[in-house]
């Protein structure tokens, strides 16, 4: 068998963000330059090869946003794009990609369709190949609607393995009602409206009960729960759009090629980023020595930030993201 392995980039990268941004210090360079998404980021990585040992890897990043998703709902992450990226997120945006080039992780993206679309089209194009076994690399739970006998969700950071059965454990139904599930009970994070006053538990159940969303809808009369009836009945058009926002699409316009997502890692291009990044604690005991002299080169003042730090402990940086 085949081991291939899909990241979902920009997940980790804002799980990662989002971690460092929970420590009780800013994480910078010396020179005051924010490094805490990278290097949580970065520990992602290092752990994800050491403990799964991907033969295989592609990367799999946005295209620019949903073109079908918008055109359906023009609110659809509305509330996302009006954050914006963080800018100290974004100035880390070099690392990230430098990091991922020295794994040889090649990246993939197609205009139009988000990162969850190229996994699910790589993962059902590779899942044609009975030789082939398919690792989704995620922090998002959407992705369990993907899982089947030979494709799994990894999260390196939670220390999760995801089948069918775990799946079935985590959010209460079968992957194939992961979808039917989720279009009950929207979303607040992509801003999809579900159906109003059903939430986890209602939605589990409901799809239990009838075994599907069309049943459920269908039959919404035997829902013995006044609110959960009135509002399958009176939201049917707003739930079969729900359903339709939170499947993931299997068919961008792009072929897998394992050739080369061969993984050959560049290990001295990484330890090289490690370096300027001054990543103490993930570099070997033989080469802290240099690392404090080559942090000083051409180096400016510090800028008055209170309690900067320029690394933190593995055991933190797991932490820190496994309670995000």
């Amino acid at each position: 068998m085949k081991r291939i392995f899909l990241l979902d980039q920009m997940s980790f990268v804002y799980r990662a963000y989002h971690a460092a941004a929970r420590m009780p210090f800013q994480m910078t360079t010396k020179a005051g330059f924010p490094t805490g998404a990278t290097f949580v980021f970065a520990r992602t990585l290092k752990k994800l090869v050491e403990e799964h040992n991907p033969e295989y890897m592609i990367s799999c990043a946005e295209g620019g946003g949903s073109e079908f998703r918008e055109a359906l709902y023009p609110e659809y992450k509305a509330n996302r794009k009006s954050e914006g990226t963080p800018s100290d997120l974004a100035r880390q945006f070099p690392y990230i990609e430098r990091l991922l080039a020295a794994y040889r992780f090649p990246t993939v993206s197609v205009k139009g369709y988000e990162a969850d679309d190229i996994i699910g089209t790589l993962a059902t194009k590779l899942y044609a190949d009975p030789d082939n076994q398919i690792f989704i690399v995620t922090g998002d739970k959407d992705m369990f609607q993907l899982v089947n006998d030979r494709t799994f969700i990894v999260n390196p950071m939670k220390d999760l393995l995801a089948d069918v059965q775990k799946v079935e454990l985590i959010v209460g139904v079968h992957p194939t009602l992961v979808t039917a599930v989720m279009a009950l009970r929207g979303d607040t994070v992509d801003n999809i409206p579900g159906a109003p006053g059903i939430g986890d538990k209602g939605s589990v159940a409901i799809i239990k009960q009838f075994g599907s969303l069309i049943a459920a809808l269908d039959r919404a009369g035997e829902v013995t729960r006044k609110a959960y009836r009135e509002s399958l009945q009176n939201n049917r058009a707003q739930i079969e759009l729900s359903h339709v926002l939170v499947t993931i699409a299997c068919d961008a316009p792009i072929e897998p090629n394992i050739v080369d997502a061969q993984c050959r890692i560049n290990s001295e291009a990484i330890k090289e980023i490690y370096h300027e990044l001054e990543f103490q604690s993930l570099l070997g005991k033989e080469e802290l020595t240099t690392v404090l002299d080559f942090a000083e080169i051409n180096q400016p003042e510090a800028p008055a930030v209170v309690d900067t730090r320029t690394t933190m402990s593995d055991e933190k940086a797991d932490e820190l993201l496994e309670s995000f």
